[in-house]
């Protein structure tokens, strides 16, 4: 048995005895290696199979105690305590609270069905929630009767059968549904313990096999290891130690051997022939060895002058080594704190694609409101408040919201403004910026390939009268199509084109109708005209004021672009002919290609007559570098703007940097960001005569001129003051309205205009106003326009303001656009004209749903941080000391319940947040000033205060985040100071 196991092990070995050791080196670590693949697959198949097996075990036990726990939820608001409870006592006691705690229980009712439906159910399930809401509703009927009942007087007799409510099947079926999840719980597990099980089985058994196959591989490689590699080298050292003790007549073994033993073999005994020819020669060099010592000194010598030279190098080198160590260790975490900076701070593609996302929430908000505006509508309870807006701005807000869909589903949007329509207007963008996203909301939906086009014209089959501008809003899409007999109630509510409309597309069937009933209020049309499988094109039109009152980039951006000519790269053929004829509005001549070589060519033909090559980049961009460094190539002088879809990559913003692009735009392209990328092209040529055009067009703008401002809040004062000094003003100032006219009646100052806070102690703005209007009609002083500041943004205030003897009116937070047209207006005599509304926003009370968690700074900030430079860091340290200052005043006076207290210390901290641009904070605060103003019922507004004093503290805390975020973003480094410098 012994021969026949050797003789098999020998039949194993016996195709390896030829191999060279390289080979068998190579066969060894290939059958490691596969050992290794084996076991770690092994480990990673059970290790698998274990995570799959915990997971599909946690999410079962997860869903099933959120399920429990939402059953237990729904019992108790349905039972002691709760809606039941509540309802029955209402009946007996008549007291309301017990009804309004009747009505909260059912909410929550409502509330718990629907997370437990978002948890997917089944049928049985489904059934039980059916049964509870109709117990739920019927107590819910029951409760309003009662409610009737009571109010009316009826006796007793008659309100107590309404207690009779059969509501145990509900029950039953809570009940029941809780004791079916249990045990699906119980089975659920059993059925674990028993993969379990199997699984122990699986792994011993393979653990097992595998152990007795690494052990065979091992003896087999230790076996031809030593045959093949130990036993010749000892062989072979054997030898050697022979030759060592001059034993030379030795035979060295293995020389006949086919592999690398035999070449080391053969190499000993050529060494042992040598060593024999030495050994003869030994007696030759034996002659010389006394003229070798008589040298060995001198030898000594120089060895010894070498090592004192070595040992210096070497004493150079450690040093050198020491240092770039001690170098190298500071850099590294410069290099890895740079790094982490990187990561815990966005660039400015992610700012852009964060606001998007931000703005697509404020949008999807108004959506899920649609159904109250409706409700609004049809109660005539909604009122549009114009206001100064710009149509490319509120179309880019739109299309930036709904441009990264568009683009993912590979469509072409295009926004064409038709350039004879004024851009400035007087409206309610709110509402025409609701419309467009409903009506582009639909095409984007209804659309799988083409494009959809945005076509704002004047519309010419209007006459308006003078001053105000007819417009068609046109869009148009490749989609679906509408039959002709659904366009005749498309616009219905709850309309849509079929009912498979709804099962594939989604939508309430509300936002064509909304926007019909919006458009009705503008006084203005809405229609279409569509095509089935070809496409449709809704529109409407609008009346709107013209504003001519300031100059547009577009206007600045054409001076500069007579007679020059760009090259335009673009594939799609409708965005191509888009891009041509707004470039012509610019005055820009343009020869259009599809594709680069073509570019080349034009571009190598005359490189001095183009002053643009425009790139329009569809999906990918891996050839863009080559691109822009064969262009740039052939003309270095040449501007490069590139035409990016939202979702093109964020290495684009190395392009920018990188790669010689003048300017990038985002589509979809329009004229105004079109113009906005011509004129940072144009402007990044630090000599550029262009440039100049652009630098501070209000510098010193009246000069001479003397302005009285009036403002008690410090942070207000010294922004205000800075703009105003910014035009060339020379500003004297005052904290409150009796300063003021001490400072107009007492100093003899002769002011030019006068702006006045309205809120302020000793003396309110409304007051000082009043008296001023008194002495400029008795003559003693001069007729100087009188502006409210105010925060406020209530319906009232601006003829509150006028009432008082005010001028005119500009609602914080001051923007420095704003602020021009009202000097524009006041201190050019041929400018004034009745009163006007600036920047009043809107009339409502805003509702904290709607603010913005993240984006908690605007441009007020951005302003402030230019104008005061040095100073706003101070400035924004005193903000954060009197908003925290503020936020103690309004929960003291929460606690004393003392209501003046709490308006005047939120009206102060939404004032001032609104100047340095805390958005989020001062929509909280000017909610809570809005509450104490319209509340009536004491207890009812603290109760509400209550629930909101939470949301102000965080607001607080997340607005002095931002803000310090933002200082740190904008003070440049030490680098960076020195660059500037």
């Amino acid at each position: 048995m012994k021969n026949q196991n050797y003789s098999m092990f020998k039949f194993i070995t016996k195709p390896f005895s030829s191999m060279r050791i390289r080979t068998l080196a190579y066969v060894a670590a290939l059958a490691i290696f596969l050992i290794l693949v084996s076991v770690s697959y092994s480990a990673y198949y059970l290790i698998d199979k274990s995570n799959t097996l915990e997971e599909t075990w946690q999410k079962f036990d997860e869903n099933a105690v959120t399920r429990l726990d939402l059953i237990k939820d729904i019992q108790t608001q349905m039972g002691y305590g709760g809606m039941i409870h509540n309802f029955k006592n209402y009946i007996l006691r008549k007291d309301p609270r017990l009804l309004i705690n009747f009505y909260k229980s059912a909410r929550e009712i409502d509330i718990l069905i629907g997370k437990y439906n978002n948890l997917g159910i089944r049928k049985e399930e489904k059934n039980a929630l059916n049964e509870l809401r109709k117990t739920k509703n019927l107590y819910k009927q029951k409760a309003i009767l009662a409610e009737q009942l009571i109010n009316s007087g009826n006796a007793p007799s008659e309100i107590d059968p309404l207690v009779k409510v059969n509501d145990i099947p509900a029950l039953n079926e809570l009940q029941n549904l809780k004791v079916q999840i249990k045990k699906e719980h119980l089975q659920q597990s059993r059925a674990v313990e028993k993969l379990v099980k199997l699984q122990k089985h699986y792994i011993y058994y393979v653990t097992l096999l595998k152990a007795t196959t690494i052990v065979f591989s091992l003896i087999l490689l230790f076996y031809l290891a030593y045959k093949r590699i130990t036993k010749p080298l000892l062989a072979i050292n054997h030898a050697m130690n022979n030759i060592k003790d001059d034993n030379l007549e030795i035979d060295i073994p293995y020389k006949t051997q086919k592999d690398e033993i035999g070449e080391l073999a053969l190499a000993v005994q050529v060494f042992l022939n040598r060593t024999r020819e030495l050994k003869i020669k030994e007696a030759e060099i034996n002659l010389y060895i006394q003229e070798l010592h008589t040298k060995q000194k001198q030898l000594e010598k120089e060895i010894k002058n070498a090592q004192t030279a070595d040992n210096a190098n070497k004493m150079k080198s450690e040093f050198l080594a020491t240092m770039s160590h001690e170098i190298r260790t500071p850099m590294n975490g410069i290099i890895g704190t740079a790094e982490l900076m990187l990561v815990n701070k966005l660039n400015k593609q992610q700012k852009n694609e964060v606001k998007v996302i931000l703005k697509s929430a404020e949008t999807l908000l108004e959506i899920i409101n649609g159904i109250l505006d409706f409700s609004k509508i049809e109660a005539g309870q909604v009122t549009l408040e114009d206001k100064q807006f710009n149509l490319t701005k509120i179309l880019d807000e739109v299309t930036q919201v709904i441009a990264p869909v568009i683009y993912k589903k590979n469509l072409e949007l295009i926004t064409d403004i038709e350039p004879d329509v004024n851009q400035n207007l007087i409206g309610n963008p709110l509402r025409i910026k609701q419309i467009l996203t409903n009506l582009l909301g639909n095409a984007v939906k209804f659309t799988e390939k083409g494009y959809i086009t945005v076509h704002i014209k004047k519309d010419i089959s209007t006459v308006p009268l003078q001053g105000f501008e007819a417009l068609i809003f046109e869009i148009k899409d490749t989609g679906i199509g509408i039959t002709p007999s659904i366009q005749e109630t498309i616009f219905d509510k709850f309309t849509q084109a079929d009912s498979s409309t709804t099962r594939t597309y989604g939508g309430t069937g509300l936002g064509l109708s909304i926007s019909k009933e919006l458009v009705k209020l503008m006084r203005g049309n809405i229609g279409l005209h569509s095509t089935l499988e070809k496409g449709s094109t809704f529109w409407f039109k609008l009346v709107l004021q013209e504003d001519h009152s300031t100059e547009t980039q577009i206007q600045k951006v054409k001076k500069f672009t007579q007679e020059m000519h760009a090259i335009l790269i673009d594939e799609t053929q409708n965005h191509r002919d888009f891009i041509k004829k707004e470039l012509h509005h610019l005055n820009i001549k343009t020869n259009e290609t599809t594709n680069l070589d073509d570019a080349y060519s034009l571009l190598n033909s005359n490189p001095d007559n183009f002053s643009f090559i425009i790139l329009n980049i569809q999906n990918s961009h891996h050839n863009l570098r080559r691109c822009l460094k064969h262009i740039k190539s052939i003309s270095k002088d040449i501007r490069i703007i590139v035409l990016a879809n939202p979702t093109t990559p964020s290495d684009m913003n190395n392009l920018y940097n990188e790669h010689h692009i003048d300017a990038l735009v985002q589509k979809p392209v329009h004229l105004t960001n079109l113009s906005n990328a011509i004129h940072k092209a144009l402007n990044s040529d630090k000599d550029s005569t262009y440039k100049s055009e652009f630098t501070n067009p209000y510098k010193e703008s009246h000069t001479g001129k003397k302005a009285l401002l009036v403002e008690d809040n410090e942070i207000n004062l010294t922004i205000a003051k800075n703009m105003l000094k910014m035009f060339g003003l020379k500003v004297t100032t005052a904290v409150n309205g009796l300063e003021a006219l001490e400072a107009i009646k007492e100093k003899h100052e002769q002011y030019d205009i006068i702006f006045m806070d309205c809120q302020m102690p000793v003396m309110d703005g409304y007051t000082a106003a009043y008296q001023i209007k008194e002495l400029r009609q008795k003559n003693e002083i001069k007729d100087t326009p009188v502006i409210a500041l105010t925060a406020n943004a209530m319906k009232g205030d601006y003829q509150k303001c006028i009432n008082s003897g005010m001028d005119d009116y500009i609602s914080k937070p001051i923007h420095i656009d704003s602020l021009n047209l009202l000097l524009d207006k006041w201190l050019n005599d041929e400018n004034k004209s009745h009163p006007t509304k600036i920047d009043k926003g809107n009339l409502h009370a805003p509702k904290l749903e709607e603010i913005n968690s993240e984006q908690n700074y605007d441009k007020s900030l951005k302003e402030a941080h230019n104008l005061l430079k040095n100073e706003f860091q101070t400035l924004l340290n005193k903000f954060f000391k009197d908003s925290e200052k503020c936020l103690e005043k309004i929960i003291k006076g929460y606690t004393e319940h003392n209501k003046s207290l709490i308006e005047k210390s939120a009206h102060k901290l939404k004032s001032s947040s609104l100047q340095v641009g805390a958005k989020l904070l001062s929509s909280v605060a000017e909610e809570i000033e809005f509450n104490v103003k319209s509340y009536s019922d004491e207890d009812a507004l603290f109760a509400e205060l209550e629930t909101k004093l939470p949301y102000l503290k965080q607001s607080l805390e997340k607005s002095h985040k931002s803000l310090r975020m933002f200082v740190e973003e904008n003070t440049p480094t030490e680098k960076e100071t020195k660059t500037l410098n």
